[in-house]
């Protein structure tokens, strides 16, 4: 699994590979975003990012997001989470601008 953060309008994006699901819900705020992208989510989540309906802003409740890419296929949760941040990009220029940090 991939874990991934993302930060708006300070633009982080940061992966961390072989995250367990325990280890990212300790990271998690309270009503924490949450979005599971997988052989059976992966076709609608990627409509809603590329349709705008995960929004981002400054204030707290839109603010963040964590991303669980699970295909047992490292290489593919990266091209995966490669696409996302493309298509944020197209919404969002602090995102556009912003490298992905892969974490140990």
């Amino acid at each position: 699994m991939l874990a991934v953060y993302l930060n708006y309008p300070n633009p982080t994006i940061s992966a961390h590979p072989g995250m367990s699901s325990a280890e990212l819900k300790m990271h998690h705020k309270p009503d924490q975003r949450l979005v599971t992208i997988n052989v059976k989510t992966l076709s609608p989540e990627l409509l809603k990012f590329g349709n705008k309906d995960y929004r981002f802003a400054s204030d707290s409740d839109l603010n963040d997001m964590w991303l669980e890419i699970e295909f047992d296929d490292p290489v593919f949760e990266l091209a995966v989470l490669a696409h996302v941040h493309h298509l944020l990009g197209l919404h969002y220029k602090p995102f556009a601008d912003a490298q992905i940090e892969v974490r140990s």
